[in-house]
């Protein structure tokens, strides 16, 4: 990642390591009294019957394989997924912090993190989660849920879109996207020469495609005036 999005992971890490305990006791629990006071702790999701009742029975089943191996990461991740499906976002969070107390070189457990605690609303510690997701490895998806926290949460961030899809580009290549997505951003900034240039590069990928052509041609236009 480029420079000012590492320096932005490490002043994050050291804000959000430090207000939270890494550390766990003997008996498994955190170094703390409190269970995230400020944040969505827990919520009565207004679920499907069917919908519930399937992923209340995989939880049953997979806290009765946690019973062999306490600490299998895997299965510990799997539980804290449906935790959080469930609105049970402290015990999610509790869970995946012990996961990466353990590993915390799996992108994927970073990307669950980040997605347990954005629904708790703890936005600063869901951004360094997706960080770190994609110091480890880029992935689509993250890229994308990162510019939307930012977009949606964080606003003082979104300067750092620019480089979050050019960071995208260079480890996964010219995707159609990524260049949409960076060519909207121009657009947003006034910078339509730039966002008409991502356009066509992403029209040549799909030749096929006509609504990214005639977006191409569109943007093209604005360009001229």
């Amino acid at each position: 990642m480029k420079n000012r999005i590492k320096v932005l992971l490490i002043v994050l890490g050291l804000v959000v390591i430090g207000a939270v305990a890494w550390d766990w006791a003997g008996d498994g629990k955190l170094f703390s009294s409190d269970r995230y006071p400020g944040f969505v702790n827990e919520e009565a999701l207004d679920l499907p019957a069917d919908v519930r009742g399937q992923w209340e029975a995989q939880y049953d089943t997979a806290i009765a394989s946690l019973a062999y191996d306490p600490e299998d990461l895997s299965a510990n991740a799997t539980l804290a997924v449906l935790e959080s499906n469930l609105g049970k976002y402290a015990d999610a969070r509790e869970r995946m912090e012990f996961v990466l107390s353990k590993n915390q070189i799996n992108p994927v457990n970073w990307t669950i993190f980040g997605d347990i605690v954005s629904k708790m609303g703890d936005y600063e510690a869901t951004e360094l989660a997706y960080l770190k997701s994609l110091e480890l490895t880029v992935d689509q998806q993250v890229v994308y849920k990162l510019e939307q926290l930012w977009r949606e949460h964080l606003p003082s961030q979104t300067d750092n879109i620019e480089a979050l899809y050019q960071d995208a580009i260079a480890a996964e290549g010219q995707t159609r996207f990524y260049l949409v997505q960076l060519a909207a951003w121009y657009e947003e900034e006034g910078r339509f020469e730039e966002a008409a240039s991502h356009l066509k590069v992403a029209s040549d990928l799909e030749p096929d495609n006509e609504a990214l052509r005639e977006a191409y041609e569109e943007m093209a236009r604005k360009a001229r005036e």
